[in-house]
């Protein structure tokens, strides 16, 4: 394998058999480097272009701190752009009536824990929760 040009991350083959890939993206407070894993070096050189993709213009966003119903509508902009028309609208019905506006919408990602996802589907299944129409 030959020098790789700036920006496109080292890749490696590890002790234990496995491939790693490493990637250095720009936020908006400096510098991260990612580190991705997988069984074969194709697989890490499509999670290193993954990462780069998520990144708006070479830029990574940070989401530590953002609520779980930005991080969504987020998600379904940069993460799916190649989702058909009516599969598109179907999670921007469920984001839009499940968890925009409810408690766990507003919750941090790096806040977000399991016992509030289970809370949250407990919620559901009881029809207790915050925006669901009851039939």
């Amino acid at each position: 394998m030959g020098k790789r040009s700036n920006g496109e991350g080292t890749l490696c083959k590890r002790s234990d058999g496995r491939w790693m890939g490493q990637v250095t993206l720009d936020t908006d407070g400096g510098y991260k480097r990612k580190t991705v894993y997988g069984k074969t070096q194709k697989e890490v050189k499509e999670k290193i272009a993954e990462l780069k993709s998520g990144c708006r213009s070479g830029k990574l966003i940070e989401t530590s701190s953002m609520p779980l119903e930005d991080w969504m509508q987020l998600w379904i902009a940069n993460y799916k752009p190649d989702l058909k028309v009516t599969t598109r609208e179907s999670y921007e019905l469920y984001i839009n009536v499940h968890i925009k506006g409810s408690e766990i919408g507003k919750i941090p990602l790096s806040k977000l824990k399991t016992t509030d996802l289970q809370r949250f589907y407990n919620a559901k299944l009881k029809c207790e929760c915050k925006n669901q129409k009851q039939t």
